[in-house]
């Protein structure tokens, strides 16, 4: 690594610059999202005559051969999908693979790409400020066209939820595991993005978050020696939650308030009465669709792209009209939609492109310290996964683009050691 440094460090540090700014980007609006690649994507291509007897590496890591797998399952299932059109809008979110091989050459600089999107995501935070200033203040230019009781600012409430949780993971290891200022910080910033979370409205996110924070406490407990001193972590867990929980409801109690009743009488309301076309019994009703059917195709599913079509053919089977029922084009759930649209070779390859990731993750954060920002993308990937009960998050824009980021940052378990191969001068 030493040399390296010594041969290519205007290399390496502008590597590290260009990708910080696309990891930055992935928190921004939709529209920036998009673009994200740009940066990264034309140094790296000026870069590579410099580091490509290093970087072609990053084309035979394992999360990168079981993304390629999962990804060219779905494209098989184009064929067999009842919408080709919407199949290639979900098995396209894989442009945000970028992240799984323009990022290795420096992930020895992991950190700062952690730091970016951290800073990306408060960007997006301040945008909830505004949001909430404007409403307050009737300035309509500060605003987004968002429901009264929610408020995710530049991202969409239910995609916003999910991205937040990501974001939380970023900061509790070093909030719970950390220490000195770095903690204090995260500590800081924990309570800012469980406030945004509740500030969102998604109730899923809620859930996802507090499980987060807890299994995060439950991690640093583990870790603590001597065993007397794990209360003060659980404390400082609870005051966490406590205090986020505490500012959300002084500033929004109301809404959060009316968004946990309105829940509450959907679900009765779709158990009891049979009415599914609320928010909640939708998704109630579009995991079941999900679910029924994978078992009627079990092995290859519907195709990418045909869940809405096979639900429509499954109502209408049932003397069911669908245009008197919620219909969206994906099941609100990420296992059963891969299920339903990809069978059981599609799920398997997702589960199996996951843990290969997380697997590379555990190992960059044990080797860097668990109490450290390394550890963040460990807890980010935590997040979305958690919220599988809530969201397809592979086929959402961006959430599948953090999905890819966070597979990127643990594509290689040796990436310093490979990293210490590349030759030539800086780019």
């Amino acid at each position: 690594m030493e040399r390296v440094e010594r041969t290519d460090l205007r290399g390496q540090r502008l590597h590290l610059l260009f990708g910080m700014l696309s990891c930055a980007l992935l928190a921004a609006p939709t529209s920036l999202v998009e673009f994200a690649i740009i940066p990264v994507g034309l140094f790296w291509i000026i870069r590579w005559p410099w580091m490509w007897p290093a970087a072609r590496w990053s084309f035979a890591t394992p999360v990168f051969l079981a993304a390629l797998a999962f990804t060219a399952w779905q494209a098989i299932s184009l064929s067999w999908s009842g919408d080709p059109r919407v199949g290639i809008e979900e098995f396209g979110t894989a442009r945000f693979a970028w992240g799984l091989v323009m990022l290795y050459p420096v992930l020895n600089r992991g950190r700062g790409f952690v730091l970016a999107l951290a800073l990306g995501f408060l960007a997006g935070n301040l945008s909830q400020l505004l949001h909430a200033a404007g409403r307050q203040w009737h300035i309509d230019w500060l605003t987004w066209p968002r429901r009264p009781d929610r408020n995710s600012g530049w991202w969409d409430p239910a995609v916003g939820g999910t991205l937040l949780v990501a974001a939380l993971g970023l900061h509790l290891p070093v909030a719970f595991m950390g220490r000195g200022r770095a903690r204090r910080v995260a500590g800081i910033m924990t309570v800012i993005t469980l406030f945004a979370i509740f500030a969102t409205g998604t109730r899923g996110a809620w859930i996802g978050g507090l499980a987060l924070t807890a299994l995060a406490a439950l991690v640093a407990i583990a870790r603590i020696r001597p065993r007397r001193r794990a209360g003060l972590t659980l404390v400082s867990a609870a005051a966490v939650v406590i205090i986020a929980a505490g500012l959300a409801w002084f500033s929004a109690g109301e809404s959060i308030r009316a968004r946990f009743e309105a829940g509450r009488a959907e679900v009765r309301s779709a158990l009891v009465e049979g009415n599914y076309n609320t928010d909640t019994g939708a998704r109630l009703a579009m995991a079941g669709w999900a679910w029924r059917l994978f078992t009627e195709h079990p092995v290859r599913g519907v195709g990418v792209g045909g869940y809405r079509p096979a639900v429509e053919d499954l109502l209408r089977r049932q003397g069911v009209d669908p245009a008197s029922r919620a219909l969206h084009d994906h099941a609100h759930n990420a296992l059963l939609h891969a299920l339903a649209t990809t069978g059981l070779v599609g799920a398997a390859l997702l589960i199996a492109m996951l843990a290969t990731g997380l697997r590379g993750l555990i190992r960059t954060a044990l080797r860097e310290g668990p109490g450290t920002y390394a550890a963040g993308p460990l807890f980010a990937m935590t997040g979305l996964v958690l919220m599988t009960p809530f969201d397809a998050f592979q086929v959402n824009t961006q959430t599948a683009a953090l999905m890819w980021l966070f597979l990127g940052l643990g594509a290689a378990p040796n990436a310093r050691a490979s990293a210490e191969h590349e030759p030539g001068p800086a780019a």
